[in-house]
C-alpha cells in the first residue's frame, strides 16, 4: 500500500453524497442471458440503466487483458489483498495520472462470470451492502478478478487507461472487535487537549462507524489493554498529579470506574525516592496479575510535525508485577538489571513466559534526562535528526513468570543481535507466531518501523509482505490467529488501521484499509483485538469526584 495521492485524499469528501444518489439494477445482456448474473451501477447521471447496459458491452473487448492501455495506479485493494468474509464493503479508491479520464468502469467478476459493473466520475468506489453481499456469495473464496477502465466522456466514454488486479473472499473470518483510541496530532496539540482523546469499539462487518465508548476525559490517559479473553480492562491514567496511575476493573456493558479500581505504579518501593509511570502495561490470560516497566527514565522529545510528532524510549527500568488478588508489587527476577532497560512486556497465550525487549543504558543520557522532564530540540530539527542523535537498539527476550518467581532471561533467535531495534511482540493467541516492530533505532513511532514474524520459540525471521512504506506498529492478533490489524502511516499523517491475512506456515497477505473506521482529524492508534463476547462493553465512564485531589 502506496502512500495516498492528493487527488485521492480529495475524494475522501466526495463519497456520501455520491453513495446516497446510488441506484443499481439487477440485468443480463440480452445476448448473454444463459451466463452468470451481471450487476449495473451507474453514479453517472447520463448513464441510465440501458445505456450503462450498452457501453459495457460495448468495452467487452477491453477488459480482456490482452488488449493493451496505460496502467493507473489502483491504490486500494492491493493486488492479491485478502478480505474476512465477514467484512463490510471495502473501499476502492485509485490514482489516475494521466489526467484523460473523467469517467471509469469498474468491474468486479466472480470466477464463475457474476460481475459487477459500476460507472463513476470519481476515483472511488464504495459497494454498497447488498451488492457486496452477493458478489461475496457469488465468488465464494476464488480470486476476483477488479478491473477499473478509465474513460473520456468528451470522446462518448472512449478507454483510456486500464488496470487489473485480483482479490479473493477468505474462509478465515476475523473473529473479534477492535478497540482503538483516535488522538489528535500532533502530539502536543494531543497532550494539552486530552479531553479530546476518544476510545472506540469497531466491529469491521458494520457499514456505518464505530462506536465510541469513552470520551471526555480530562487528564492525559495513555495506553489501554484487555486480557485475553475480554474480562478484565485497564489502562494508564494520570490522576491528581500521580502519573504512576493505572485503573483496573471486569469489563461489562456499562463500566463506571473509580477509587475502587485505581492502583499506582508509585506504590511500589517509594522509599527509592524514584517516581514510575508504568509503561505498557499487560494484563495475564488469568486476569491476576500485571506486568510493566517501573522506575524508568526515558526520553521524551516533542516535534511540530503532524506525522512523527514525537522521540519517546525508556532509558531505565524494570520489569514488576502487580497481584490484584495479593494486591502487592514485585520486581520480576530477570527483567531486574541494573545495567540494561527492560520493557514492552508480553504474556506468552498460557501465561508461563514473559516475552521483553532489552536494551543497555546509557548511563550518560540517563542521567541527563533524570534532570529534565523531556528534550526540546533545535528549530527545524525532524524525527530523523533526533534518531542519528540518540540511538538505541533493543533485543527481545523470553523469561519465565514461574508464579512470579521469574527465572532467566534468553534472547529469542531472529529477534535479537541483529544491528537493529526489536520491540512491541505479541504472540499469536495459538502460541505458534510473534509480530513483532523492527526498526534502524528507537521504540514508538519511527518512520522505518517494520512488521516482521518469528516462530515463539525463535528462529529466522521475516518481514511481513503487509508492510506499507511508512511506519506500521501497534499490531493485535485476531483470537483464531489469522488476522493481524496494525497502524500505518502510508496514507495519511494521521495513522490509520489495517488488516493482513496470516495462514498457518506464517504468510500473510496485502494490507486492506479499514477506511470506515478513520475520523478526520484524528488519528488512530493502539488497536486491540477483544473477543466478540465483549460486545456488551458500551460506555465507559468515572465516577463522580474521582479527579479530585485527595488530601492527605
Amino acid at each position: 500500500m502506496r502512500p495516498m495521492s492528493n487527488a485521492v485524499k480529495k475524494s475522501f469528501g466526495w463519497g456520501l453524497p455520491v453513495m446516497l444518489a446510488i441506484g443499481w439494477l439487477v440485468a443480463a445482456l440480452p445476448a448473454m442471458a444463459a451466463e452468470a448474473p451481471r450487476r449495473y451501477i451507474s453514479l453517472v447521471r447520463e448513464l441510465d440503466a440501458p445505456t450503462a447496459r450498452a457501453k459495457v458491452e460495448a468495452l467487452q473487448p477491453f477488459l480482456a487483458s490482452d488488449i493493451y492501455l496505460p496502467e493507473i495506479d489502483i491504490q486500494h485493494p492491493d493486488d492479491g489483498a485478502l478480505f474476512p468474509p465477514n467484512m463490510a464493503a471495502p473501499h476502492i479508491f485509485w490514482n489516475d495520472p494521466f489526467l484523460l479520464s473523467d469517467t471509469w468502469l469498474v468491474v468486479m467478476e466472480a470466477r464463475n462470470g457474476a460481475r459487477v459493473c459500476c460507472f463513476t466520475d470519481r476515483p472511488r468506489w464504495v459497494p454498497d451492502r447488498s451488492t457486496w453481499a452477493w458478489l461475496r456469495q457469488q465468488a465464494g473464496h476464488d480470486p476476483t478478478g477488479l478491473t477499473v477502465i478509465g474513460l473520456a466522456r468528451s470522446t462518448d466514454l472512449h478507454p483510456v487507461t486500464r488496470t487489473h488486479i485480483t482479490f479473493t473472499i477468505s474462509p478465515d473470518p476475523f473473529d473479534g472487535l477492535i478497540f482503538f483510541k483516535q488522538t489528535r496530532l500532533p502530539f502536543l496539540r494531543a497532550r494539552e487537549h486530552p479531553e479530546q482523546a476518544r476510545w472506540v469499539l469497531a466491529d469491521i462487518a458494520d457499514d456505518g462507524p464505530p462506536q465510541i465508548v469513552l470520551e471526555g476525559v480530562g487528564t492525559c490517559a495513555h495506553c489501554h489493554t484487555f486480557s485475553p479473553d475480554g474480562h478484565m480492562f485497564g489502562i494508564d491514567i494520570d490522576r491528581n498529579g500521580d502519573k504512576g496511575g493505572f485503573l483496573l476493573a471486569p469489563t461489562a456493558p456499562r463500566m463506571q470506574l473509580g477509587t475502587a479500581h485505581y492502583l499506582s505504579w508509585n506504590s511500589y518501593r517509594p522509599q527509592d525516592g524514584r517516581s514510575s509511570m508504568g509503561l505498557f502495561t499487560k494484563i495475564s490470560p488469568c486476569g491476576r496479575y500485571l506486568i510493566s516497566t517501573v522506575k524508568e527514565t526515558s526520553l521524551f522529545a516533542m516535534l511540530p510535525d503532524l506525522a512523527f510528532s514525537q522521540l519517546f524510549f525508556p532509558l531505565e527500568g524494570r520489569l514488576a508485577v502487580y497481584d490484584q488478588a495479593a494486591g502487592r508489587f514485585w520486581v520480576l527476577p530477570g527483567g531486574d538489571l541494573n545495567d540494561a532497560v527492560q520493557t514492552c512486556p508480553e504474556w506468552s497465550p498460557d501465561g508461563k513466559t514473559i516475552m521483553f525487549a532489552r536494551a543497555p543504558v546509557n548511563a550518560a543520557l540517563a542521567k541527563q534526562m533524570q534532570a529534565k522532564k523531556f528534550l526540546e530540540p533545535a528549530r527545524g530539527e525532524t524525527i530523523a535528526d533526533l534518531n542519528r542523535r540518540y540511538r538505541i537498539r533493543f533485543d527481545l527476550y523470553t523469561l519465565p513468570f514461574n508464579n512470579g518467581r521469574g527465572g532467566t532471561p534468553r534472547r529469542l533467535e531472529g529477534a535479537s543481535s541483529n544491528g537493529r531495534s526489536n520491540f512491541f511482540p505479541r504472540y499469536s493467541p495459538d502460541g505458534q507466531w510473534v509480530a513483532f516492530n523492527q526498526s534502524a533505532t528507537g521504540l514508538v513511532l519511527q518512520p522505518d518501523s517494520a512488521l516482521y514474524l518469528v516462530r515463539s520459540q525463535g528462529g529466522p525471521s521475516r518481514r511481513m509482505r503487509c508492510n506499507t512504506g511508512r511506519m506500521n506498529s501497534w499490531h493485535s492478533w485476531s483470537r483464531n490467529s489469522r488476522w493481524l490489524v496494525f497502524a500505518s502511516k502510508a496514507m495519511s499523517a494521521y495513522t490509520e488501521l489495517l488488516l493482513t491475512h496470516v495462514d498457518a506456515a506464517g504468510n500473510d497477505s496485502p494490507p486492506v484499509a479499514l477506511n470506515r473506521l478513520n475520523q478526520e482529524g484524528f488519528a488512530a492508534v493502539l488497536p486491540e483485538v477483544i473477543p466478540r463476547t465483549s460486545m456488551p462493553l458500551e460506555k465507559i465512564r468515572f465516577e463522580e469526584g474521582f479527579f479530585r485531589k485527595i488530601s492527605n
